[in-house]
């Protein structure tokens, strides 16, 4: 673990993977500068990560957006999405064929 100190803003790099964990997962630890989160998340004045569950400031509201999408997440869920995200994939595969392919018979 090292910090660089830039004038009065220090930056963390952490090396150790345990250390990274424990770093990640400790709340009291991992504070989020709000300058660097207010800069993300608006770039050049248009949405980029907006106010979403990675730029979220405030604990209490991260956590409730949080609880939202461990659902989504569960293994058993992603398991059950797998054969419809196969068939669409399929089915998108095979579109761009026919299409690649009219196009070839035109430019003939």
């Amino acid at each position: 673990v090292w910090v660089l100190w830039i004038l009065h803003h220090g930056v963390v790099k952490v090396c150790d993977a345990q250390e990274a964990r424990r770093l990640l997962q400790d709340t009291d630890l991992a504070v989020k500068y709000p300058r660097a989160y207010k800069a993300f998340s608006y770039v050049y004045g248009s949405r980029f990560l907006g106010n979403g569950l990675e730029t979220q400031l405030d604990h209490k509201k991260w956590e409730v957006r949080r609880k939202l999408f461990s659902h989504a997440f569960c293994r058993q869920h992603l398991y059950d999405l797998l054969g419809p995200f196969n068939d669409a994939w399929w089915t998108c595969l095979w579109i761009t064929l026919v299409a690649c392919h009219r196009i070839r018979r035109k430019l003939q």
